[in-house]
């Protein structure tokens, strides 16, 4: 048997007040998630627990394909009851892995349930959570309120006209956009010349030079900015770089993939100066390796859980793209990585380009497959011994479940845990009064500062 219990990963005294009297009391700042603004807005009561749990969470989907479940019955036309109960039933068997303690906080925390989830144990659960999901009425907004999401920023594409965060946001109701510039930047992806048409459409004018391209970005930077967003977001599988921008017209008129190097540095160098001219932040998610399967790519589509860690160095050609923008203005910026090998260049290479704003570049937490025990221990072990853990903006979801948020608890724990442990060993001030602020500004103040809230 296995429960969540109060002092959960929190081993020593000082771990477990700083847990109990002051994370847990902060609210949640969620600044990159893949909600639906559109969901969130019209707010729909849920039906059941399998749905809730398993419906676009490709985390999840991977075990179930990993346990032999057909393609089928998981993102084909899945009976929620039943796929709920195969995944209760593989539970038991994904000791170490984020999910099996994920599983347990989700149902804790909003289902008010300790039952051991099994296959034996698959029926009771769902009846108890469906009951649950009935009483409460159990939507959207209400998951978020229930675990105090003060505020959260999706994930948005630039040619979006963010109706849903303008309706949502008439309301009071802190949704934010997200700027991802992604098929503007991937010149080289299928479907480029389609989406550009279509960013023409939506500014109004032709894209074939360097300014024309600048005007275009600004444009949609602008709408964003006057529409609440105070982030950027960029998927940087392979970071590139090359400065000679001599050719920069040329491309852009014959959409000349060959020369991506120098048109991606010229784009993110650009953007760079837009995102400083509106406080927009901008964010590096490095070197998630997309689609191995070209098959399950083809039938289902991206981000339907078969990307994985790449291996390809990075390190020389940020640093150059950072030096870039910081002859400008460098924007803040968080930067991840899905190599943790990487973690240590990172937080050394910060400190290279910090000025005018505390912690203005980041390394962000433990991303994807690294938002798990070790993870985030090693990110934050990095982040005190290399960079300044008490500036950290700490924890994003970035997920598609809206029961996804316990993963800010998981968050705080282990930072507890880690600030604990080096109270413990004497390694730091015991004085509670004086780490507390440090616990609440990298569970909430210091995003919120970062971002303007």
């Amino acid at each position: 048997m296995f429960k969540i219990e109060d002092n959960f990963l929190l081993n020593n005294s000082y771990a477990q007040k700083l847990y109990h009297d002051y994370a847990t009391k902060m609210p949640i700042v969620d600044f990159h998630n893949h909600l639906s603004a559109e969901v969130i807005y019209k707010n729909e009561v849920y039906s059941n627990i399998g749905q809730i749990l398993l419906e676009g969470d490709h985390y999840k989907w991977r075990v179930l394909r990993t346990f032999g479940v057909p393609e089928e019955e998981i993102t084909g036309n899945p009976d929620y009851e039943q796929l709920f109960y195969k995944f209760c039933a593989i539970m038991p068997k994904l000791i170490g892995n984020p999910l099996y303690h994920w599983m347990y906080l989700e149902l804790k925390q909003y289902f008010d349930t300790d039952i051991y989830v099994n296959e034996a144990n698959a029926r009771e659960l769902f009846v108890h959570c469906n009951k649950v999901i009935a009483e409460r009425q159990y939507s959207p907004r209400k998951l978020l309120d229930m675990v105090n999401v003060e505020s959260l920023c999706t994930t948005d594409d630039p040619v979006d006209g963010l109706k849903y965060h303008i309706l949502l946001q008439a309301e009071g109701y802190k949704c934010l956009p997200t700027f991802r510039p992604d098929k503007i930047i991937n010149i080289e992806r299928s479907g480029y010349f389609e989406y550009m048409k279509q960013l023409e459409t939506v500014v109004g004018f032709e894209i074939n030079d360097r300014q024309s391209l600048i005007d275009a970005l600004e444009s949609r930077v602008k709408f964003f900015a006057d529409n609440g967003c105070k982030i950027s977001d960029h998927a940087l599988d392979l970071v590139v770089y090359n400065d000679d921008f001599s050719s920069v017209d040329e491309i852009i008129k014959t959409q000349d993939a060959s020369k991506l190097d120098v048109y991606k540095t010229f784009v993110l160098s650009e953007l760079a100066k837009l995102y400083n001219k509106y406080g927009i932040a901008q964010q590096y998610h490095i070197g998630a390796a997309r689609d191995a399967s070209q098959s399950k790519f083809e039938a289902l589509g991206p981000d339907t859980g078969f990307d994985y860690i790449s291996d390809q160095p990075f390190i020389h050609n940020l640093a150059s793209l950072l030096s870039l923008q910081d002859k400008h203005e460098i924007p803040k910026t968080i930067i991840y990585t899905l190599d943790s090998i990487y973690y240590e260049s990172i937080a050394t290479m910060m400190g290279c380009f910090q000025s005018d704003y505390p912690g203005k570049i980041q390394l962000g937490s433990g991303w994807w497959f690294n938002d798990q025990l070790d993870g985030m221990k090693k990110q934050m072990e990095v982040l005190s011994q290399m960079g300044v853990l008490s500036l950290f903006v700490g924890m994003v979801t970035d997920s598609r479940s809206y029961l996804s948020f316990p993963r800010h608890e998981y968050f705080r724990r282990l930072l507890c845990q880690h600030i604990g442990n080096m109270m413990n060993d004497g390694l730091i001030t015991t004085n509670i009064e004086e780490i507390a602020p440090i616990i609440e500004d990298i569970c909430y103040n210091n995003i919120k500062n970062y971002l303007s809230l």
